[in-house]
C-alpha cells in the first residue's frame, strides 16, 4: 500500500516538473497562434497602414480600399514634399499584391517645399477579403525645380529634370463604400496673394494673402490710385501653378485655386512724363546734335523726356531714393550735372575742374558721390558731398596704380578699383589707399580693364577684362583675396559690363562679342544661361537691372545699315525669369550708352 502511494506521488511530481520545464514554451506557442489568428481575421486591429519613402516625400495618411460594387481597388494617399525646393508635374502609380494601380495625376500637380499633394489611384480587384493585409510599392514621379542650376536665382522651373521616389506599402483593405470619400483625407488648401506694382499706384482685392480650399473660385479686383490706370494682371507660381491663374488685361477675372500663386496688378500713370516714377530708366545717348539724358517709363517702355547735355557725356548714376540723377559731362572742365527727377530738370552743376573724365559711383547711403577722373598720366578720385554739391576731397593715385573702373561696398566704407592685374582699395573714412593686391588674372592678352562690380553682400567682386575670362574674388578673406575664373565653354570670351541681382545669387554680363548677355550662378561661378541679343544690333558697354531684379536693360547701337549710324539704337529689355528679350526702348534719334534705373 505504501509502495503504491509512493508510486502515485512520484508520477504527480514528474507531471509538475514537466509543466514547469515546458510551460513557458507552450505559452509562447499559444500567443503566436493567437497573433496569427488576429492578423489573418482582424488585421486592422494590429497593423497600421504604412507608406515609407527612403527620402524626398513622406505619407501622413493613406487608405487602401475596395469598391463594394465593382470590387475594384481604390488607393488614396497624401504625400508631403520634404525637399528644400518645389516640384511640379506630379504623377503616381502603385503595385499592391501584384495588382497595378494608376497611373494617376496628383492634385495639385505642383507643390512648394513642405507642400502636400493628394493622389487617387484605381485598379483591378486584389482578390482578398475586406480587412486582409496587403503590401506593395507606391511610385511618385516629379519634375524637380531644385535640379535646375539657376532655379534659386530665377525661380523658373521650365524644363525641370525628372525624379522618381518609391515607397513600400503595408496596410489592410478597408473603406467598403461605393466610392472613396473625401472625408478620410482632408481637402488641401492653398494661398493666394495679390499685389500691385508700383506699390503706390493702386490697390487690389482680395487684399494681401488668403487661404482657400482646392477648387475655390476667386474673383480678382483692382482700383487705380488717382492719375493712374490699370494695365494688366500677371500670375506667378511654381511650375504649372498658374495654369488656372490669370495673366492678361481683364480687370476682374475669376480664377480657380489649385496651387499657391501670386496675382500682381500693374498700374501706369495717366501722364507718364509728369515727374518721378518708380523704375524710370535714365540713360545717356549720343546724337547728331551732341548728347542727351533720355528718360523712359518702365511700365510703358516709352521715352517720355530728354535733357540736352552740353559737351561729351560719360557716365550716369542715381541716388538711393531715386530723387536725383547725376551725369558727367566734359568740356574745358569736367562737370557733374544734377537732375531733380520730380521735375525732370537740371537743378545744379558741380565743377570738379580740369581733371579728365571717368566713372561715377554713388555711396549706398546717398551722402557722397565719387568720380574717378582720368587724365593723361594721372588718376584722381574726387569726393562730392550730397546735398551741398561741393568737392570735399581729391585723392591722387600713383600713375602705376591708377584705375578707370571702380566700385563701392554696401556699407560705403571701401572703394575697390581695378588695375589690370590687381585690386586697389581706398578707405572712404580716411580717404587713403589701404592696399594694393596683385592678382594673377585670367587673361589671354594684355588684360585691359573693362569693369569691376560688387555683390550686394559685399563679399564678392567680379572683374571684367577686354580679352580675358571674368574673375570672381572673395574679399571677405584676408589678403591676398581668393579668386576663381568664371567657368565658360568658350575660352577668353571677354566681357564688357556686368551687374548683380539684388540677392547676389546671379550676375549678368555682356560679353565682348556684343551678341550675348550671360547669366552667372555666383555660388558656383558657372554660366547657367546665354541670351542671344538682336542679331541686327551690336551690344555696347553697359547694363542695368531693375530694383526687383526682374528686368535687365541693355543699351545697343544701331546696325551698320542704320543711315545715321551710330546715332540710333535700342535699350533691349530682358526678363530674368524667362531669360528672354521681352521688348525694347527705341531711341531712334540717338545711340544709348551709360544707364541707371530708379528704385
Amino acid at each position: 500500500m505504501i509502495s503504491r502511494v509512493k508510486a502515485k506521488k512520484g508520477k504527480g511530481q514528474n507531471a509538475m516538473e514537466y509543466l514547469l520545464t515546458y510551460g513557458w514554451a507552450i505559452l509562447v506557442i499559444v500567443i503566436i497562434v493567437a497573433l496569427l489568428f488576429l492578423f489573418a481575421s482582424q488585421p486592422s486591429t494590429v497593423a497600421p497602414n504604412k507608406c515609407t519613402f527612403a527620402s524626398g516625400f513622406y505619407c501622413p495618411d493613406l487608405v487602401i480600399g475596395a469598391n463594394q460594387i465593382s470590387q475594384n481597388t481604390v488607393f488614396l494617399a497624401e504625400i508631403i514634399n520634404q525637399q528644400n525646393f518645389p516640384v511640379t508635374g506630379i504623377t503616381a502609380s502603385a503595385v499592391i499584391n501584384n495588382v497595378t494601380l494608376g497611373p494617376a495625376q496628383c492634385v495639385p500637380s505642383s507643390v512648394p517645399a513642405g507642400g502636400a499633394s493628394y493622389c487617387t489611384l484605381e485598379g483591378a480587384p486584389l482578390g482578398v477579403s475586406l480587412g486582409a493585409l496587403v503590401s506593395g510599392t507606391f511610385t511618385v514621379n516629379v519634375l524637380s525645380c531644385g535640379l535646375l542650376p539657376n532655379y534659386p536665382q530665377t525661380g523658373n522651373c521650365v524644363n525641370a529634370p525628372p525624379q522618381t521616389f518609391v515607397a513600400t506599402l503595408l496596410g489592410h483593405v478597408e473603406l467598403p463604400q461605393n466610392a472613396p470619400t473625401t472625408t478620410t483625407i482632408s481637402t488641401p488648401t492653398f494661398t493666394l496673394t495679390t499685389a500691385n506694382s508700383p506699390l503706390s499706384y493702386g490697390t487690389t482685392t482680395p487684399a494681401g494673402t488668403g487661404i482657400y480650399a482646392y477648387g475655390s473660385l476667386v474673383t480678382l479686383g483692382e482700383t487705380p490710385a488717382p492719375s493712374n490706370v490699370f494695365v494688366s494682371w500677371t500670375c506667378t507660381g511654381v511650375g504649372t501653378g498658374c495654369s488656372t491663374g490669370y495673366t492678361g488685361t481683364n480687370p476682374s477675372p475669376t480664377i480657380t485655386i489649385t496651387n499657391t500663386i501670386t496675382e500682381t496688378a500693374s498700374f501706369a500713370p495717366t501722364s507718364p512724363s509728369s515727374g518721378f516714377q518708380p523704375g524710370d530708366i535714365y540713360f545717356l545717348d549720343a546724337n547728331p546734335s551732341g548728347y542727351n539724358v533720355v528718360i523712359a517709363n518702365s511700365i510703358t517702355d516709352k521715352i517720355v523726356n530728354s535733357i540736352v547735355v552740353p559737351g561729351g557725356a560719360v557716365d550716369i548714376a542715381s541716388s538711393p531714393d531715386g530723387s536725383r540723377v547725376y551725369f558727367e559731362y566734359s568740356g574745358t572742365d569736367t562737370y557733374i550735372g544734377v537732375i531733380n527727377t520730380a521735375t525732370e530738370a537740371v537743378i545744379d552743376t558741380i565743377n570738379v575742374g580740369p581733371v579728365g573724365t571717368g566713372q561715377l559711383v554713388m555711396q549706398p547711403a546717398g551722402s557722397k558721390l565719387y568720380l574717378d577722373a582720368i587724365s593723361v598720366g594721372l588718376s584722381n578720385v574726387i569726393t562730392v558731398a550730397i546735398p551741398s554739391y561741393s568737392v570735399v576731397n581729391t585723392i591722387s593715385l600713383p600713375s602705376a596704380n591708377s584705375f578707370y573702373y571702380f566700385t563701392i561696398n554696401p556699407s560705403g566704407s571701401t572703394l575697390y578699383g581695378e588695375i589690370g592685374r590687381g585690386i586697389e582699395t581706398i578707405d572712404t573714412a580716411t580717404n587713403t589707399i589701404t592696399s594694393y593686391n596683385s592678382l594673377i588674372a585670367n587673361c589671354a592678352g594684355a588684360c585691359h580693364d573693362q569693369g569691376i562690380f560688387m555683390s550686394p553682400t559685399g563679399t564678392n567682386l567680379f572683374l571684367l577684362y577686354f580679352e580675358g575670362i571674368p574673375s570672381a574674388f572673395d574679399v571677405s578673406t584676408s589678403l591676398p583675396y581668393s579668386s576663381a575664373a568664371i567657368n565658360d565653354p568658350g575660352a577668353n570670351f571677354g566681357t564688357r559690363s556686368g551687374v548683380f541681382a539684388s540677392n547676389g545669387g546671379s550676375a549678368y554680363l555682356v560679353d565682348y562679342s556684343g551678341s550675348n548677355t550671360i547669366t552667372v550662378d555666383t555660388s558656383t561661378n558657372t554660366i547657367t544661361n546665354t541670351i542671344t541679343m538682336n542679331s541686327l544690333f551690336y551690344t555696347t558697354d553697359y547694363i542695368a537691372i531693375s530694383q526687383d531684379g526682374s528686368r535687365l536693360y541693355v543699351p545697343i547701337q544701331g546696325p551698320s545699315s542704320c543711315p545715321t549710324f551710330p546715332y540710333c539704337g535700342n535699350v533691349e529689355i530682358i526678363n530674368t525669369g524667362s531669360h528672354t528679350i521681352i521688348g525694347n526702348i527705341t531711341d531712334s534719334q540717338g545711340y544709348p550708352g551709360p544707364i541707371t534705373v530708379l528704385p
